[in-house]
């Protein structure tokens, strides 16, 4: 490799070589980080189908705001997003997007969570959990006052409500995806007893369906929803883990005061943790992207929430499998 630059002459061979060491880096940079990430099925035996779905996965881009959707998915699956051996503390979480369960936001409320957390040392996986198809192409957005009654256990209400038939298939896929995750737990460096949910919207009310209904390989040992999640009128169970509640005030779709406020109040009211965060402006759907408001730091405050748990000291966990 050649260059013209002046402090480049020929007199200068240490400078071609480091020309050369620059673009080898760059060559081997877009690796480096495909190669922190991995693929994990959920269901290794193939998953339960949805009914009446037959189309391919699709994933789309919002052209004005980059948000990433994806459509049509039978075949739910982890993406693991590891931090480097010398930060990570053992602790993993499950990040579980929104989207109605029509759809998944895929970055905004996935892969952006899920890389903020590995940067910081704790292990993140993306969960991609079955949905409902759209026979007719990606599903238009949905338009609602509010999301009303979403029954009990992770099922029930209207069904013709923001996808809510979805709702189970979510909750079954992410019940699994903690048994999973606490089988193979040494295999990705993170403890057994340090095992998270992050849910976001439907996420949330997905996130909060497990932690409600579980068996003792299933349960989560600590939980955060995020615009979204209740109880659906049940009482909080026995072993109810600890709980990071998020909301915005001016939340167009999920109310704070019914759901974010109610659930602290019957955390509490059961003896149980619970810290809760309701920004004034955010609105729904504000996951972890840069908006310039308040609402931007919700992440870091779940962070230093997750070391007043002691999730963030450092355990001794076997070594990580390439």
């Amino acid at each position: 490799m050649q260059t013209n630059h002046p402090w480049c002459r020929s007199e200068h061979h240490w400078c071609g070589r480091f020309a050369w060491w620059m673009f080898a880096g760059i060559l081997a940079a877009p690796r480096l980080a495909i190669a922190q990430t991995r693929v994990i099925p959920v269901w290794p035996n193939g998953a339960p189908k949805v009914a009446g779905s037959t189309l391919k996965e699709t994933m789309t881009t919002d052209p004005k705001t980059q948000r990433q959707f994806i459509h049509d998915v039978t075949n739910p699956t982890l993406t693991a997003f590891l931090p480097a051996a010398t930060t990570a503390t053992g602790t993993g979480i499950i990040v579980v997007p929104g989207g109605g369960w029509g759809l998944i936001s895929w970055n905004i409320e996935g892969t952006n969570a899920a890389q903020w957390l590995a940067d910081h040392g704790v292990a993140a996986f993306v969960l991609k959990y079955r949905i409902l198809p759209s026979p007719t192409g990606p599903p238009a957005p949905f338009v609602v006052k509010d999301v009303g009654d979403f029954g009990p256990n992770c099922g029930g209400g209207d069904p013709k409500l923001m996808g809510m038939a979805g709702r189970p298939y979510a909750c079954e896929d992410l019940r699994q995806a903690v048994k999973l995750l606490r089988q193979r737990a040494g295999e990705f460096g993170i403890a057994k007893d340090r095992i998270g949910l992050l849910g976001f919207s439907a996420g949330a009310f997905a996130t909060m369906g497990v932690v409600m209904k579980h068996d003792a390989d299933g349960r989560p040992d600590f939980a955060a929803p995020a615009y979204g999640g209740s109880t659906d009128g049940a009482p909080v169970p026995a072993d109810a883990p600890p709980l990071f509640i998020l909301a915005a005030s001016d939340d167009p779709l999920i109310s704070p005061s019914r759901y974010a406020a109610t659930l602290y109040s019957q955390w509490r009211d059961a003896g149980k943790p619970a810290e809760i965060h309701i920004y004034a402006r955010g609105g729904h759907g504000f996951g972890v992207q840069k908006t310039g408001r308040p609402v931007d730091n919700w992440v870091r405050v779940f962070y230093e929430w997750l070391g007043d748990q002691g999730l963030l000291k450092k355990t001794r966990s076997p070594t990580v499998t390439p």
